[in-house]
């Protein structure tokens, strides 16, 4: 659809402007030294799919809304860390390796989390995991951020411009995309009918997302 369309535009345009905060020899000493990724990839691929099991378990889900929320627990993070990181004034060297490193293992992890974890509800086959759109995700993610990152080397002045006109475009584009491939799971793992009561659950969880990114954003930019 022309949204979709919109959004991949808006999307790629950000971290091309992302990719201009970057530089060569920082990612090459956060590979070098890569102890902000293997803890992100602890958090991302065992502790968050632990711990969305452990709340399936504590608030007696029933079966579907239990599956709902294991599935958004397993899933690989999105581009809104890197905006927030941008926003913040964080490492975005670190925040784009880290993320195209959860996107390249979640490739594996993913389908393996869902399988081990749904046995203990219901079983659930690890092929309904939409490996299409994990490859999308990084393709959006690495390609848009090299092109910024060689703009910076070979044009640095148009740098300035495109970050201004990017950090703009940064509030528009929420970036989630782990609850768009959680909502691509559900609707290849269920039903029609059960699918429009379990999609209120990554919805709900994409609004606490944004919501807090907003509030942190606005109380580091008024009081640090």
């Amino acid at each position: 659809t022309a949204i979709s369309v919109l959004v991949v535009v808006v999307l790629a345009f950000v971290m091309v402007s992302l990719g201009c905060t970057m530089t060569l020899s920082k990612i090459m000493e956060h590979a070098r030294k890569p102890k902000g990724v293997i803890i992100a990839l602890v958090a991302q691929f065992l502790i968050m799919p632990a711990s969305a099991f452990g709340l399936t378990q504590a608030f007696q889900l029933d079966t579907y809304a239990a599956i709902a929320v294991l599935i958004c627990g397993c899933c690989p993070g999105g581009n809104l860390s890197n905006m927030l990181a941008y926003s913040l004034s964080g490492d975005m060297d670190l925040s784009i390796l880290m993320t195209t490193c959860s996107s390249v293992i979640g490739l594996g992890m993913m389908p393996l989390s869902i399988y081990l974890y749904s046995q203990l509800i219901t079983p659930l086959s690890a092929s309904m995991v939409p490996f299409d759109k994990i490859v999308i995700n990084i393709l959006l993610t690495v390609l848009p951020v090299g092109a910024g990152i060689i703009i910076r080397h070979y044009r640095p002045q148009w740098t300035r411009n495109i970050m201004r006109v990017g950090s703009r475009t940064i509030c528009v584009e929420t970036g989630c995309q782990n609850v768009q491939l959680c909502s691509t799971v559900l609707k290849l793992a269920f039903d029609p009918i059960i699918v429009g009561v379990l999609f209120l659950l990554p919805l709900v969880y994409m609004a606490f997302q944004v919501a807090e990114a907003f509030l942190i954003i606005f109380v580091f930019r008024v009081y640090a």
